[in-house]
């Protein structure tokens, strides 16, 4: 038998700063080393050679020999144990590219999820601005097993080349634990992967507080009653507020909320625990950003704010159209002290999001139920469909 001339079937694009391994096909005399020859595409000129002893039919390009961003051709031929040398390949064309940021923005692992759907932002980023074209979302149950696969999707490129996505997961059941992993492919047939990570679901449930509580006064034949309800009166400064059927209000001017400012204890552990619960109707003609609720201390210098809001979510079927979407914010104006991972004390106002609801979601609905929960000093929010 004669040397042979390697063939090399492609070669993958690859991120630069990583050492990468390059397969190709041989028939001939036994092979003692392997030579390979690198140039930039569009210049000519050599960006890499060198040679390697193996039997294997491989070669492995060392990290940081080549620059992420460029073009290259690269071509091989076998050396044999004389040192004869066999004929150079056909040059194989490849692209080197740093590895994209590909992730979950607005989930990470371990978090806490309070209803049986959310809106997932998926965030996309390439120095060099290669595109992404497909991607992949998997979710599984506690053990591992494949549950839902979101099947491919196309990708929307805005232009800023920090690209979002959103996704919406639904049934997620109540105390439910699971994993979910994000996979993609860009145009040019670079594999992205978000490692699983995991995550919980515990229904925000309002929490139910008793009218009245009774107690036995042992050896004096009574029993005390005690009232755990406490009734605030709210005020507005809309002159002209309407009472449309005798119990609610209409804010949809967006300009007045309604304000309780009986003297709050804003995030303090001492106050007892509430659950503060609100109804919104007649969302088709609500304004775009509108604070419906104030809860405030006496002197104003304390308040939490619950606004209204509508979003736009990019639509990814139909990158020309928006679609709308609807949530709650709590914004309260009470710092709280929290330590960061490194250990540094920081203060704060408060701020939190509910869960959203497309706007088309809300058709044949009589309104939003709004859920304010404060425990421990804290407070968390959450919207549901009222039929």
């Amino acid at each position: 038998m004669a040397i042979g001339t390697p063939s090399v079937p492609r070669i993958d694009p690859f991120d630069a700063t990583n050492e990468q391994t390059i397969e190709y096909y041989y028939t001939g005399d036994q092979q003692n080393k392997i030579e390979i020859v690198i140039q930039n595409n569009d210049t000519g000129t050599e960006a890499y050679t060198g040679q390697q002893t193996t039997m294997r039919f491989r070669y492995v390009i060392p990290a940081g020999e080549l620059t992420n961003g460029i073009v290259y051709r690269a071509r091989l031929r076998v050396i044999d144990k004389t040192g004869t040398t066999g004929e150079f390949s056909n040059w194989i064309v490849f692209h080197c590219f740093s590895t994209p940021t590909f992730e979950f923005s607005n989930l990470t692992d371990g978090t806490r999820l309070i209803a049986s759907q959310y809106d997932l932002d998926i965030t996309y980023q390439q120095s060099e601005n290669e595109p992404l074209n497909t991607y992949i979302i998997t979710l599984y149950d506690d053990l591992g097993a494949r549950i839902l696969d979101s099947g491919t999707l196309r990708w929307v490129d805005l232009p800023t080349h920090i690209n979002v996505a959103a996704y919406r997961l639904n049934g997620l059941v109540d105390n439910g634990k699971y994993f979910i992993s994000l996979s993609g492919t860009t145009v040019n047939g670079i594999k992205v992967l978000h490692d699983r990570i995991g995550f919980s679901v515990e229904y925000s449930k309002a929490m139910a507080f008793s009218v009245t509580e009774l107690t036995e006064l042992k050896g004096s034949a009574s029993v005390k009653i005690q009232s755990n309800v406490v009734v605030y009166t709210g005020t507005t400064d809309n002159p002209d507020l309407q009472y449309p059927d005798g119990t609610s209000v209409d804010l949809n001017d967006g300009q007045y909320g309604v304000t309780f400012d009986e003297d709050y204890a804003f995030g303090s552990i001492a106050q007892p625990d509430f659950a503060l619960r609100t109804v919104l109707s007649h969302l088709d003609i609500l304004t775009m950003d509108n604070c419906f609720l104030v809860l405030s201390n006496s002197d104003k210098s304390q308040n939490i704010y619950l606004w209204k809001r509508l979003g736009r979510m990019f639509n990814r079927t139909s990158p020309s159209t928006n679609v709308e979407k609807i949530y709650v914010d709590l914004i309260s104006t009470n710092p709280i002290s929290f330590t960061t991972v490194d250990g540094i004390k920081q203060v704060a106002n408060y701020t939190t999001h509910s869960n959203s609801f497309l706007m088309s979601e809300l058709v044949g609905k009589s309104g939003l139920i709004v859920n304010l929960i404060k425990k421990d000093g804290l407070y968390s929010i959450a919207i549901e469909l009222k039929d």
